[in-house]
């Protein structure tokens, strides 16, 4: 093989080498750019749920209060209904009353399959709202009615009730 011959093979690799170093710079540099932008997207779908989540535990708190004012007006009326009328038919009141706890119940229902569901933040569930479904489950005039483990329409609640003060399980 002449000089010549090996100086133009050499050139030849020579400029093979570098395209390729151009070339993997390049791709090194697109890539980078490709794992950066989806780091970026990552971030913002972690934010926009962070921000889906707050809302809607926002409005559960908004429905359970609704429904709550709705159910306490609903037995001021009944109650003084039997007080200033005690020989009368109080039925359509307190099918009133019952239709507004049971739209109370459904609220806090929801709000228990969505934590059992992990759609909503379960710490943060369990702090707001504990009490509150412990004075549901435990009230004597709702007990009965309400939550018995077999009948019950309120399942999550009910699981959710054992879950946090079942003290057997």
């Amino acid at each position: 093989m002449s000089d010549l011959t090996a100086n133009i093979i050499a050139g030849v690799a020579a400029i093979a080498a570098i395209a390729s170093a151009i070339y993997a710079g390049i791709a090194n540099r697109k890539s980078s750019d490709a794992k950066r932008s989806a780091d970026e997207a990552n971030k913002i779908s972690k934010d926009s749920n962070m921000i889906a989540q707050g809302s809607l535990e926002l409005s559960l708190r908004e429905i359970i209060g609704a429904t709550k004012v709705t159910s306490v007006q609903a037995a001021i009326n009944l109650h003084d209904f039997k007080i200033t009328n005690p020989h009368q038919d109080f039925t359509l009141r307190e099918n009133a009353w019952y239709s507004a706890v049971e739209d109370n119940l459904n609220a806090y229902e929801k709000a228990c399959g969505l934590y059992w569901d992990a759609k909503i933040d379960k710490e943060r569930f369990r702090k707001d709202y504990s009490n509150e479904l412990r004075q549901l489950v435990e009230n004597k005039n709702l007990k009965f009615r309400y939550f018995d483990p077999i009948t019950s329409n309120y399942k999550a609640i009910i699981k959710t009730y054992r879950d946090w003060f079942d003290l057997e399980k």
